[in-house]
């Protein structure tokens, strides 16, 4: 499939994130909630903006594999 480790693995990292924050399974949520002594739901409405701004950084970075490998090609710790 040519497809590129690091993007890859990259991808798949910011999709697990967004899926810590989201339900059914939301563990980044409920841990937050109990931190701040709150409700899950007041706690989920909240977070939705963030949620919909991850998803759509991570529809960018799958059409443009070259923002998630910028930083290392550049630094010299990455040839693709």
């Amino acid at each position: 499939f040519h497809i590129d480790p690091l993007f890859f693995g990259v991808i798949f990292v910011v999709a697990l994130a967004i899926g810590q924050i989201t339900p059914p399974v939301a563990v980044n949520l409920y841990v937050a909630a109990n931190l701040i002594k709150s409700s899950l739901d007041r706690l989920s409405q909240e977070v939705w903006i963030y949620v919909i701004a991850a998803v759509i950084g991570l529809i960018v970075l799958t059409f443009f594999p070259q923002i998630s490998l910028w930083i290392p090609v550049k630094a010299g710790l990455y040839v693709p």
